[in-house]
Formats: structure tokens, sequence, C-alpha cells
């Protein structure tokens, strides 16, 4: 069996196409000529140059022929393909020829082309995979680790990606991503390293929702009740805690804040939690100078004077209360605006 690799030129252009086989070189181009004729040809370049200059234009030629001898098959195949490689280099048919691929039997340096692209899309839309397919396809992509090099080439390929702007799901595909997420234990207990939640971390890091977002986000978490009823653990509230400790606020940050607590009225119920979580609490010299700061020429209304006025009416009946401020004010003289106050109250 004569094996080894050929060449097909274009005695017009003098464009070539250079190739292998394991057949003979004379069924080889039977098949080349058929293909060429019947305009099914897999080498697009090839049989668009066949319609235009005619099956006169083409030669067909030997260019090395390749025995087997005492190497294996793999070794024979390897050996063909090095052979084909070189060759194709040699004649710069890859770039400069009908050649789609460097050689060597597989894809490498293959683009395809626009059309073509188009085709496989158009081919594969509407198309729904078996559970057996996915399930195949889930277990060959289990515990499959993409290189770094391939994850740089997705991230560049996502960044300004067009190809799914304004696209909405339907009713039908939100109930299923729904149920197939309902329960999902794959994730279960899973924690992240620190090395990627510090890539986490630096990736969203100066990024700022659009008001468009905003508002959905708003939206979407309106009467949510995924997370009702939910307690943060010991350890998770240490960690919050951790984290938040020494960070300051923009002042862009707290008038946003301010603004969104205007006119809020808690809760009796949360009232008390506040009032729990604060018992014992020391507030700092800095802190109180930053209070007494925010307060001047700030007026209450009558109704939290009011609020006031009950809260400290009723903490005074408290002893402990009364020996402390007892204890505070021996020895301590008045201020003037303390004494007119209370001479006031004496002559009224």
């Amino acid at each position: 069996m004569n094996s080894g690799i050929y060449r097909i030129k274009n005695l017009e252009t003098g464009a070539m196409y250079i190739g292998q086989t394991a057949d003979t070189f004379a069924s080889r181009w039977v098949y080349h000529r058929r293909d060429l004729r019947e305009g099914q040809h897999y080498n697009e370049h090839l049989q668009s140059s066949y319609n235009k200059h005619g099956k006169d234009a083409f030669e067909y030629k030997i260019l090395d022929v390749i025995h087997q001898g005492d190497m294996s098959d793999q070794e024979f195949n390897d050996y063909m393909d090095e052979r084909e490689i070189a060759l194709i280099s040699e004649h710069d048919t890859f770039k400069n020829g009908y050649n789609q691929t460097e050689g060597g039997g597989g894809l490498r340096g293959y683009s395809q082309s626009e059309d073509h692209k188009a085709k496989i899309s158009r081919a594969n839309k509407g198309r729904k995979l078996s559970e057996e397919h996915k399930a195949k396809l889930s277990v060959a992509h289990t515990g499959k680790k993409l290189s770094d090099e391939h994850r740089a080439k997705v991230s560049a390929s996502l960044i300004g990606n067009q190809r799914t702007l304004g696209y909405k799901h339907t009713d039908e595909a939100k109930a299923k991503i729904s149920a197939a997420s309902t329960g999902n234990q794959f994730c279960l207990g899973y924690k992240h390293t620190d090395e990627t939640k510090a890539n986490m971390s630096a990736s969203q890091m100066g990024r700022k929702h659009t008001d468009e977002a905003k508002a959905k986000i708003s939206a979407a978490s309106t009467g949510n009740q995924y997370g009702l009823g939910y307690r943060h653990t010991d350890e998770a509230k240490a960690k919050i805690s951790a984290i938040h400790k020494g960070r300051k606020h923009t002042d862009e940050h707290r008038a946003k804040n301010s603004a969104a607590n205007k006119g809020k009225k808690l809760t009796e119920e949360t009232k008390a939690k506040m009032s729990l979580a604060q018992k014992g609490h020391k507030v700092s010299k800095e802190t109180r100078s930053k209070l007494r700061a925010a307060n001047i020429g700030k007026k209450r209304s009558k109704e939290a004077c009011a609020n006031m006025s009950t809260a400290q009416k009723k903490r005074y009946k408290d002893p402990r209360v009364r020996a402390e401020l007892s204890a505070v004010r021996k020895g301590k003289p008045w201020s003037p605006a303390r004494r007119a106050a209370y001479e006031a109250r004496c002559t009224s």
C-alpha cells in the first residue's frame, strides 16, 4: 500500500493543498475529485477555487511515499503527521494556500469562516439536549480545571459582550431555573479559599451599579422572604464585626444613609433589640464630641421631645441612676444656664 503525503496544485494561481493518506494515493485522489465535482468538499477554499477555475486547472502529485515497515500504528501515524506539518510549513500552504490547519491530523491554526459559524448557529438553534446527553456532559466536565490562559481568553471574550444584551428568559425558562436551584446541594458547605475571596474582592473594588441596576435590585428585594427568620451564626457575626471594625463611611455614604432613614419609624421590637445591644456599651470621647457637634442647632420635633422627656423620667426613677447622678454632681458647681433654669422653675 502506497501511503504518504500528496499535493493538489492550482496551475493557474500556484496555490496548493497538502494532505496525507494511509490508503493508496489513487483512491485518495478519486475521493477528492468526486467531492469537488459534486460541490461537497470539506475544504471551502479548495471547493471555491475548483468552482471558479474548473477541474483541468488542478494537478495531483505525490510528495513523499512513507512505508510503515516495523513501526507500530501509533508511531506510523505520528511520523505521517510530522511529515505533513513539515511540508505544509515548507510550501507555506496554511497562510498562502488551501490548507485550513497547520497539519498533523488536528485543528491547529484552524479558524472557521463567519459563514460556517452562522450555519452551525442556525443548525443548533432550538436544539434540545437529551437528559442522557446532559448527564454525559456533566460527567465529562466534573473536576475539569481551565488553564490560566483559557480563563484569560474567556474573560476577554466576555468584556463588552453584546450577545445577550436585552435578552429575557421566558416564564418557562425562569420556572425551570427556579426548580433546578431549589434545594441545590452542590455547594452545600463549600467555602471559598482566601485567594478566591481576595480575587473576588479585588474584582468588585470600585464597581458602581447603574441607577437602573439599583432599581432592579431594590424591586427584587422588596418583600423578599428568602432570608426571613434567618440568623447569622456567632462565627459569621464575628467575621462581619471584624470586617467593619475601623471602617469609616464617606460623607456621601452618610448623607445617603441619613436620607434613607429620614422619617423612618422603628418598631417597638427593634427598639428593644437596639437597647439590649447597647447595654454596657461605652461611648468614646471622640464619638461624644462628634455627636455633640452633629446636634448643634438641630431642632427636635415635639414628639421627639416628649419621647425623650418620658424616657428621662423613667430612667430617673431607677435608684441606681439617681445614685450615680448624685455622686457625679457632688461638689460640682452649677453652670449659669442651669442655675437660671432652676430659679425660673422655682419662681413659677
